[in-house]
């Protein structure tokens, strides 16, 4: 009977598992910075949106106003109409420059590419802003619309459609933004599983590994202690009683209780005995 082969264990390798372990710490820091950045991103858009429909309302607001007025379905004086426009226009540069208001706190937005267009959306409000002033102010003149009205509707129109454009590039662009961080958030979080898929499978494996070599250990403890004690061996022939009660060699209990093996050989004297003159 061979002797069994030696169960070793590996030592546990701490500097592989602090790798993966900081790794999947980085990867969850990552993930919450992107959540973190994520949400001031949709604050930052979403008050631009409210902004830009803010002024969009104030100047409808001015619009209707005015054109009650001219009508005669409203009475008032020129301060009603460009109270409305004057909100308007704080609104649109505070989106600049910044502002307070009993609203909140406007901040600039960081993006320098959507500078351009908010000043262009502030050119095309001033410019409506005034056609509407000389409006009213040729009709409390005059008792009718003048000549300022088909320039008057012409500032309103190119104003409407510069805040629809800024306002679609803005929701276009937020939902852009969103999709990308949502696409890197699923690919770090697959980053994330796998890194802890991969800590269990090497916890697993390396207890699979120790008590596979405690399995051994024990097993040869075993079988030392069964060499240990009193055995009873025929004094004629040498065999063993084992366990089971059946008589055994002296060579195959002690391979079966133990890693030993035999090789035969004669000793000097047996050697003379069995063979008289031979050296």
């Amino acid at each position: 009977m061979n002797p069994e082969p030696s169960v070793a264990v590996k030592r546990f390798p701490v500097e592989r598992f602090l790798v993966v372990l900081a790794a999947a710490v980085l990867l969850t820091g990552t993930l919450g910075y992107s959540f973190r950045v994520e949400d001031r991103l949709q604050e930052d858009r979403l008050a631009l949106l409210e902004t830009v429909l803010e002024i969009r309302l104030e100047a409808t607001i001015a619009n209707l106003f005015l054109e009650e007025m001219l009508i005669g379905n409203r009475s008032g004086e020129a301060k009603d109409v460009m109270g409305h426009l004057d909100r308007a226009a704080w609104y649109a540069g505070a989106m600049l420059a910044g502002g307070i208001n009993p609203d909140g706190r406007m901040i600039p937005p960081a993006d320098p590419a959507i500078r351009p267009d908010i000043e262009y959306l502030a050119v095309r409000l001033d410019h409506f802003r005034g056609l509407a002033r000389e409006r009213f102010a040729s009709f409390a003149r005059n008792g009718r619309d003048g000549s300022e009205e088909q320039a008057y509707r012409a500032a309103l129109a190119q104003f409407a459609g510069a805040s629809d454009r800024f306002h679609n590039k803005l929701r276009h662009e937020f939902q852009k933004r969103q999709s990308l961080f949502r696409f890197f958030q699923v690919f770090l979080g697959v980053l994330l599983g796998a890194s802890a898929a991969f800590c269990g499978w090497f916890l697993y494996r390396f207890e699979r590994q120790r008590d596979a070599y405690l399995a051994g250990l024990k097993a040869r403890l075993c079988r030392i202690k069964g060499l240990r004690g009193i055995l009873p061996i025929c004094s004629s022939c040498k065999r063993i009683r084992d366990t089971d009660g059946r008589w055994k060699p002296v060579e195959n209990y002690i391979r079966h209780h133990s890693e030993a093996d035999f090789s035969h050989s004669l000793c000097p004297a047996c050697t003379q005995k069995l063979y008289p003159g031979f050296r």
